[in-house]
């Protein structure tokens, strides 16, 4: 007895034979995709999607862009605070605390309550309350103390 299977074994038989050439399993595994460098990051990977964003750095950025600061006139830079969540109690301490942290510094700001969840979905949160300032998210799910608040606020003006 051999250990070569018979000519007819089945074993032996392209399993996709019997499928169109559209469907059957491509040789070159890498077909489709290109090497990118992410423009963001610097990472090498390959992809098959338009852009070449990592999907890492995509979910980073935010889902709308904004001007940095509104301008008023005088030639000062407003802040836009916006404090995201359903309007509970840990809400409404983050916008006190935005607030004094306003106040200390002496800037003008926009404080915003948004409470609505399609809005709140625009930012990269899983949990509220949160904070934005200029369009960037940065805090979720806790409350902050005044002085981070503060810290991002200088931050956000520099």
């Amino acid at each position: 007895m051999s250990d070569k299977p018979a000519a007819g074994c089945a074993c032996n038989r392209d399993p996709f034979a019997g499928l169109p050439p559209e469907m059957r399993p491509r040789k070159d595994s890498m077909s489709g995709l290109r090497k990118v460098v992410c423009p963001v990051c610097g990472l090498n990977y390959w992809t098959n999607r338009d852009t070449d964003v990592c999907s890492d750095c995509e979910k980073k950025q935010p889902a709308r862009v904004a001007p940095k600061t509104q301008t008023q006139p005088g030639g000062m830079n407003m802040l836009s605070i916006k404090v995201l969540g359903p309007g509970c109690d840990n809400c409404k301490k983050v916008e006190k605390i935005a607030h004094q942290a306003v106040e200390a510094l002496g800037v003008e700001a926009y404080v915003e309550k948004v409470t609505d969840y399609a809005e709140i979905h625009k930012y990269p949160i899983l949990a509220t309350p949160g904070l934005v300032i200029n369009e960037k998210l940065v805090c979720a799910g806790r409350i902050p103390n005044q002085a981070e608040v503060t810290t991002w606020l200088t931050n956000a003006l520099a």
